[in-house]
This record gives C-alpha cells, structure tokens and sequence, in this order.
C-alpha cells in the first residue's frame, strides 16, 4: 500500500489521514511499520532530499518510510477500533461464530485481540514522538438495525 501511494505523489506534501473502520487500523499499521523501517537513521525527519537522493531513496523503497512519517501532519479517525469492537466480539465467539462465521478481518477486530493493543500502544507513541495531530470521532448514539430494530454500537464512545 505504502508503495502504490508514493508512487502517486503521497508524501511529497504534507499529509492529513481520513480513515474510517479498518481502514484506520491499516494507516495506523502502515506508519508503524514504515518508522521501524526507518528507525536505523534518526536524522531522516529532519532531512531534506535533492532530486538525485529522491529516485535513489524510491528505487530502494525508503522513500515511503522517510516521506509519511515526516509529512503526517494529523490523522481522522472515524469510527475505528483501535482497542477493538465488543459487537465483533460478540459475534465472533460461541453459538454465533458457528452460524455466521464471521470471516477472518472480523475476527481481528475482537477486544481480546493482543495484536491489536499492541498497534495501538505503537501507534499512540509513534503519534507522540511525530506531534501527529489525532482526531478520534465515534458513534454517540446507537444505529438501528434494519430487521430487528435492534440498537447496536459498533464503536462504542
């Protein structure tokens, strides 16, 4: 992903992140993966790149890692679930996980997913360590489920 998105400019400008859901757990994995890709040089935030030192960084994909976690300016979560989702939870176990069977992405999105803390923990001092601005926005009322009428809170506040 990191790759696809170099190559069509991110990076080169600074970076506001819109995520919603899953898509949020993947830029948060996305950027902790890239700083520890990039954590051998500690002076590769500070660096700025001639056009030469630029083709030399992407061809041997470094370009990535140095250029997002230097141009992330802030971060929009929309209903992500950074410590995981008790509604994933719930159908995910038992009774439920036999006659749904949730499929696999599901299933990672329990709150007794360690993988999952873990991210967060990663993320949380990644975020500091960079001034990355976070917002955090969640569902305040419950949705409706369309047959049972059911209120359900995916992410809970």
């Amino acid at each position: 992903m990191a790759h696809a998105l170099a190559a069509a400019g991110v990076g080169e400008r600074p970076i506001i992140w819109i995520s919603h859901s899953m898509g949020g757990l993947l830029v948060k994995n996305m950027l902790v993966e890239l700083k520890s890709k990039s954590s051998g040089d500690n002076d590769v935030f500070a660096k700025e790149y001639s056009k030469e030192e630029f083709f030399s960084q992407v061809k041997h994909n470094q370009w990535e890692a140095n250029s997002f976690a230097k141009q992330t300016m802030a971060i929009v979560f929309f209903s992500v679930p950074h410590q995981g989702s008790p509604l994933a939870t719930s159908v995910t176990q038992g009774v439920l996980r036999q006659v749904l069977q949730p499929a696999t992405e599901l299933c990672e999105m329990r709150t007794d997913n360690p993988a999952l803390h873990h991210l967060n923990q990663l993320f949380v001092s990644l975020a500091k360590a960079q001034s990355i601005a976070v917002l955090t926005l969640n569902e305040s009322e419950p949705v409706l489920h369309k047959t049972t009428g059911y209120p359900l809170h995916f992410i809970p506040p």
